[in-house]
């Protein structure tokens, strides 16, 4: 399962793949270790709703997680 390493990374599939979001939102959910990104609150929000309405059909219990990051050298 993914984990919060620090406190704007994702890291997943820890082998593989480091996300290091600069601007946007993101969501992940660790029960499947899934995560997505967008431009705003409210897109991905609309997106792990998405990913819910699938994923519980099968009885899962999904663990949403929201953040916003902000590109700290341009603030």
């Amino acid at each position: 399962m993914g984990k919060l390493t620090k406190k704007d990374e994702l890291e997943y599939n820890q082998a593989t793949l480091r996300v290091i979001p600069k601007l946007g939102w993101s969501w992940y959910c660790g029960y499947h270790d899934t995560a997505g990104s967008g431009d705003d609150f409210e897109e991905v929000q609309f997106m792990a709703g998405a990913h819910l309405h699938y994923k519980e059909i099968d009885g899962d219990v999904c663990e949403l997680h929201y953040r916003e990051h902000k590109d700290r050298r341009e603030a």
